[in-house]
C-alpha cells in the first residue's frame, strides 16, 4: 500500500506544478505588439506633416521607433511563451500520468480487479504522447521567426494548433478509460466533459483567409493560440482535482480497513 500512498503524493505534486507549468495569458497580450507598432508607424509617418527639423515631430519619429521596437520585443515574448508553456504542460502531464498508471495497476492489484486490458489502452495513450510531444525549442523557433518573419510564424501557428488540440484528443481517451477502471474498482468518478473543447483547426485555409484579408484574419489566429491552451489548462485544474480527491478517499478507505 505503501508504493500507491506514493504514487498519489507524486500526483498531487505533479498537479500543483500547474501553477508553475500551465501559463494562462492574457487574451489582450498577443495583440499588443500589433497596436504598439501601428500607433509607432502613424506617429513617424505624421511626423513629416510636423516638420522634419521641428523638435515635436522629432520626439515624434524617435517615440514611433521606440513603440514599433517595444512592439517587436512583446511579439519575441508572446511567442516563446507559446512554445513553452506547450513544453511545460507536456512534461508535467506526462509524469502526471505516469503516477496516476502506478496508482491504478497498484488498486487493481490490491482490489484483485482484472483491468488489464482498459490498462494497457491508458499504457498506449502514454506512450504515444511520450513520442509525440517532445520538446521543442521556444529560443530556436524565437530566432528563426526573427530572421524568417511571417512563414515561420504561420508553422509556429501550425504546430501549436495541431499539438494541442491531438493532445486534448488523447488526453480525453485516457480520461475516459481511467473512469472505466475506477468504475471497476468501485471508485465512482463522474464523466468529465470539457466545457469548451479544442477544434480540429485548418491550417491551410487559415493561412489563405490570412492573406486574403491581408493580415486581418490572423488576428482570430492569435486568438486561439492564445484562448485554446488557457481553456485547456482551465479544464485541467476541474479533472485533475476531482481525480485526485475520489483516488485520495479510495486510498485512504482502503487503508483505513
Amino acid at each position: 500500500m505503501s508504493s500507491i500512498m506514493m504514487a498519489l503524493e507524486d500526483l498531487k505534486k505533479d498537479a500543483w506544478r500547474r501553477r508553475e507549468t500551465d501559463y494562462i495569458m492574457p487574451i489582450w497580450l498577443p495583440f499588443l505588439p500589433t497596436i504598439l507598432v501601428v500607433v509607432g508607424i502613424i506617429a513617424m509617418f505624421s511626423s513629416a506633416f510636423v516638420g522634419a527639423f521641428a523638435v515635436i515631430g522629432l520626439i515624434q519619429f524617435f517615440m514611433g521607433i521606440i513603440l514599433i521596437f517595444i512592439g517587436a520585443i512583446v511579439g519575441i515574448f508572446v511567442i516563446y511563451k507559446w512554445i513553452n508553456r506547450r513544453n511545460d504542460h507536456f512534461k508535467r502531464q506526462h509524469l502526471f500520468l505516469g503516477a496516476l498508471l502506478d496508482i491504478l495497476k497498484g488498486l487493481s492489484q490490491q482490489k484483485g480487479v482484472n483491468t488489464d486490458v482498459l490498462i494497457a489502452q491508458i499504457e498506449r495513450d502514454y506512450r504515444e504522447a511520450e513520442v509525440e510531444e517532445t520538446e521543442k525549442s521556444a529560443v530556436l523557433w524565437v530566432i528563426l521567426q526573427v530572421f524568417l518573419s511571417c512563414l515561420v510564424w504561420f508553422y509556429i501557428a501550425h504546430f501549436l494548433n495541431r499539438d494541442f488540440y491531438k493532445h486534448e484528443v488523447r488526453e480525453d481517451r485516457i480520461l475516459e478509460n481511467c473512469r472505466r477502471v475506477l468504475d471497476a474498482l468501485g471508485i465512482p468518478v463522474p464523466a468529465f466533459k470539457r466545457p469548451n473543447p479544442i477544434p480540429k483547426r485548418n491550417t491551410i485555409l487559415y493561412i489563405l483567409l490570412s492573406l486574403i484579408t491581408l493580415g486581418i484574419f490572423s488576428l482570430y489566429w492569435v486568438y486561439t493560440l492564445t484562448r485554446d491552451p488557457n481553456e485547456h489548462f482551465k479544464a485541467h485544474a476541474t479533472w485533475e482535482d476531482e481525480l485526485i480527491r475520489a483516488l485520495e478517499a479510495a486510498i485512504t478507505t482502503s487503508t483505513q480497513q
